[in-house]
């Protein structure tokens, strides 16, 4: 499972998260960001949130390259290709043709 830091308020949200699922035996847990480069200015909520990231952290351009069985974001961006593929439900529907009267 790959979550995705978009931003600090996301990961504050997300870390409780990952830290249960740390628990969890069969699953693997992995942080990447959904810039290329490493951000070493990520302004963290907590202390332990810092040490989380650091000790799970996967470089974005590899974890681009790998195949996930889940990965969670706190915002839509474009970090992975499949993410291109979805849409707002409004925007994906299709246009409705009315016929001439």
């Amino acid at each position: 499972m790959l979550f995705v830091l978009t931003d600090s308020y996301g990961f504050a949200c997300q870390s409780p998260v990952i830290r249960a699922l740390q628990a969890c035996p069969d699953v693997l847990v992995l942080i990447t960001t959904d810039k290329p480069d490493v951000v070493n200015d990520i302004d963290f909520a907590t202390p332990e949130d810092r040490v989380l990231f650091h000790s799970l952290q996967l470089p974005s351009r590899r974890a681009r390259l790998s195949k996930w069985h889940m990965l969670v974001s706190t915002h839509m961006n474009p970090f992975y290709p499949a993410f291109q593929r979805f849409t707002p439900i409004h925007a994906s529907r299709p246009r409705v043709r009315h016929p001439r009267q």
